[in-house]
């Protein structure tokens, strides 16, 4: 477990641009949200 610690240290840090995109995920609730699309029945006359 620390060898893949440190392999992933060593990424990061020859790699700065993946960290950023670790730090700027968007935040989840672990929630998903369904909105079904508009259909021709759905419509209001």
């Amino acid at each position: 477990i620390c060898g893949a610690l440190y392999l992933v240290s060593e990424i990061l840090k020859a790699k700065p641009g993946l960290r950023s995109q670790l730090d700027d995920s968007p935040e989840s609730d672990d929630e998903e949200n369904f909105i079904d699309i508009r259909d021709e029945d759905d419509v209001e006359k």
